[in-house]
């Protein structure tokens, strides 16, 4: 399985997808060189320097084979920062958002993930996405601390209705 990480930070889960034996990263993309670079050393993969959303990048086409995951940015949708945030921030995040589920729709993607803060704002985006596309998209919350991490956090997860399905049971 190949795996591309978008807005893929220093690689969390690339690094995670490494510890699979039949799991190849093979892209990850992110604006922030020095992440990137951290990102490429830790994994071996080609690394792209780029905004999603807004730069132009090759995206591989959609095969059996191919896991594409999403982290868009989300810091200022978050609980944490309820209040503080700007509108445009807020704009920007559920942007980035909706910018991630299309290109999973338009590139006709099967096995891919998103992770997002869960909150009333990106659950609707989540929604609407969802029933829009019944048989493409579902989503769920979930606390990691469920799925063996050293802490209670609630995690955004959109993604195909078997994936969601199964990692709720």
């Amino acid at each position: 399985m190949r795996v591309v990480d978008a807005f893929c930070g220093a690689g969390g889960v690339s690094c995670g997808c490494l510890q699979v034996p039949f799991v190849k990263v093979v892209l990850g993309i992110d604006n922030d060189d020095k992440m990137l670079r951290a990102w490429a050393s830790n994994t071996g993969g080609r690394a792209v320097c780029a905004t999603i959303g807004k730069d132009a990048i090759d995206w591989p086409e959609a095969a059996s084979d191919l896991f594409v995951h999403l982290s868009p940015p989300c810091t200022a949708l978050s609980k944490a920062r309820a209040g503080s945030a700007l509108a445009s921030e807020i704009d920007g995040g559920l942007g980035l958002l909706r910018w991630s589920l299309d290109l999973v729709l338009q590139k006709g993607y099967l096995n891919f993930s998103l992770e997002n803060v869960s909150t009333t704002a990106t659950r609707a985006v989540a929604q609407e996405y969802a029933e829009q596309h019944p048989t493409r998209i579902a989503f769920n919350t979930f606390d990691c601390a469920d799925f063996g991490t050293p802490q209670n956090r609630l995690r955004l997860i959109i993604s195909n209705p078997a994936t969601i399905k199964l990692l709720k049971e």
